[in-house]
């Protein structure tokens, strides 16, 4: 399945990505300047487990929460 982060992601997907990547460059083995790096892999992270989610269980939000 190819699937392009814009189209698929959410608002609340990309705010919750910008939110956890800001959360972890405030742990000692980030810095500051890793954020945009962070970014990309929590997208990475999500885009790659997508065929995990399961409507049945939960909404897609919810999903990208966990």
């Amino acid at each position: 399945m190819s699937i392009h982060s814009n189209d698929f992601l959410s608002d609340y997907a990309r705010t919750l990505i910008r939110v956890k990547a800001r959360q972890l460059v405030r742990r000692p083995e980030f810095t500051a300047c890793e954020v945009d790096d962070l970014e990309q892999e929590l997208t990475l992270h999500i885009l790659t487990k997508v065929d995990r989610f399961d409507p049945a269980r939960g909404s897609l939000n919810t999903y990208f929460a966990r």
